[in-house]
């Protein structure tokens, strides 16, 4: 097929050279002076010009009233009120403060490393200095850590990312917001990671949205000075439990699913102390006889109501009546206080109510072993099996913290130092919760290793130190002594 330039300049909408310089790299057929095209070459040369459409029409649609998000369907648990008493749940039920103690010290007593991503020079020196970055924050990793944590129990949890220039530990006066450090190379590392408390965001105005439903940043307002300040998501980094359904910016709380039942065991724990009392001390009741006042003002029935309220078996207890005991003076006179017994056993068990919603709380954050022994029930087989889906647990949450820095906070670093041998950038990884079997882990390498399935380097020594939590290996000095 014979194809004409200006007919292509006219069909794809662009000048003749543009044209000639698309055409030109297919085989052509020589037919004396003029030059013929094969029909296959030329689809292929149209379907490349076929553009793709690289704008975003629809939006995320994240339920929302203004700048607050609307995603949660019970109101007890929006907004401001609702952080509340989300906190008041991880700290005060004894079940969820037990998970959130047991996931943070897992999470803390993981180790991490830079992953470099060859044996380059180059990539040893780009991960050397992110590694020197990570320590010399002013806040040590282990602190910053447990300011990530927070997402756990609000949701979402949001750092700025805070730069120095590294000038040594003592930065001359002229330096633009000097900052000590432990390095004096000059280049730009961070200065630390400063938390954003979920409470300091703006009431109502907490999140700033574009068009289609992407985030931009937030609004703070300090108690210093009720001033709100918008900070863009370019200086953030927002750690959430989940994205899903609809890219919320405030995740999920992983006890979320533990308000129903802690809502009726905290009920239920407030009556079984009142009718414990009540059963202790017994049912007040108060009669009043003839000669007593029931209306206007300071009258007997309101001082009777108030009495049997408010009355405690403890180091105050006593009650005082201007009328003597009825039954003693004329019939029908005075007034009669009595204590009525309890009635025996109760229909319902509270206990073991309580202890229901206990096993639900626990259940809904996979920490069903808290549970384990409390009832004599259980073997160490099933106690490994359920330590070891919570572990799994943890680990998803470890990868999203690890994620969230090798996405954002690591290029952002780097795109204000060089490293112009580097084609990649390293990685900051976690190891693995909790102690593996080394003995099991050991016989299995070496199985491989005879087996010739896997080829021992630098990478998988590391790998393996750090798993078993061993000193990093010393570089070898040219002649000195072995």
């Amino acid at each position: 097929m014979e194809i004409d330039i200006d007919e292509v300049a006219s069909r794809w909408g662009v000048s003749k050279p543009t044209a000639y310089r698309r055409v030109k790299g297919v085989a052509r057929i020589q037919k004396g002076n003029r030059a013929y095209f094969r029909e296959e070459d030329v689809a292929n040369i149209q379907k490349q010009e076929q553009k793709p459409d690289f704008h975003e029409l629809g939006v995320s649609a994240t339920p929302r009233w203004g700048s607050s998000i609307t995603e949660e369907k019970l109101r007890e648990l929006r907004g401001r009120e609702g952080r509340v008493l989300l906190h008041e749940m991880a700290t005060n039920d004894p079940v969820i403060a037990a998970t959130f103690f047991a996931i943070e010290n897992l999470i803390r007593g993981v180790s991490w490393r830079v992953k470099p991503v060859s044996e380059n020079l180059d990539d040893i020196e780009a991960a050397g200095f992110l590694e020197t970055c990570f320590s010399d924050m002013s806040f040590s990793w282990s602190d910053t850590l447990q300011f990530v944590l927070g997402m756990l129990e609000q949701g979402f949890t949001v750092l700025e990312i805070c730069v120095k220039r590294r000038l040594g530990p003592d930065p001359k006066s002229y330096t633009p917001d000097p900052s000590s450090s432990q390095y004096d190379d000059g280049r730009i590392g961070w200065r630390k990671w400063a938390p954003r408390p979920v409470d300091s965001l703006t009431a109502g105005k907490e999140w700033e949205f574009d068009e289609h439903g992407g985030i931009k940043g937030i609004n703070q307002t300090a108690t210093s000075d009720m001033v709100s300040k918008f900070i863009p998501i370019e200086k953030l980094l927002l750690f959430r439990t989940t994205v899903a359904p609809s890219n919320s910016p405030e995740g999920r709380p992983i006890h979320r699913a533990a308000f129903v039942p802690w809502h009726y065991s905290n009920s239920l724990q407030e009556i079984e102390g009142i009718g414990i009392e009540r059963d202790l001390a017994g049912l007040p009741v108060v009669y009043l006889g003839r000669g007593t006042r029931l209306h206007g003002s300071d009258n007997a029935m309101d001082q009777a109501k108030q009495i049997v309220v408010n009355l405690r078996n403890d180091e105050q207890a006593g009650v005082v009546f201007p009328y003597p005991k009825l039954g003693t003076g004329a019939e029908g006179e005075g007034v009669l206080l009595e204590l009525l017994a309890s009635g025996g056993r109760r229909q319902h068990n509270t206990s073991d109510i309580i202890a229901r919603y206990n096993k639900q709380k626990a259940i809904s954050m996979l920490a069903m072993f808290i549970m384990l022994g409390m009832e004599q029930v259980g073997s160490f087989a099933l106690s490994k099996s359920q330590s070891d889906l919570f572990s799994i647990a943890v680990s998803g949450w470890l990868k999203s913290i690890s994620d969230v820095i090798n996405r954002f906070a690591i290029p952002r670093l780097f795109s204000y130092n060089v490293f112009p041998g580097i084609k990649r950038l390293p990685q900051w990884v976690p190891s693995d919760v909790g102690l593996p079997n080394l003995e099991d882990l050991a016989t299995y390498v070496n199985q491989l290793v005879l087996a010739r399935v896997i080829t021992p380097d630098a990478e998988l020594e590391r790998h393996l130190r750090h798993v078993a939590h061993l000193p990093a290996p010393q570089p070898v000095v040219p002649g000195a002594a072995p």
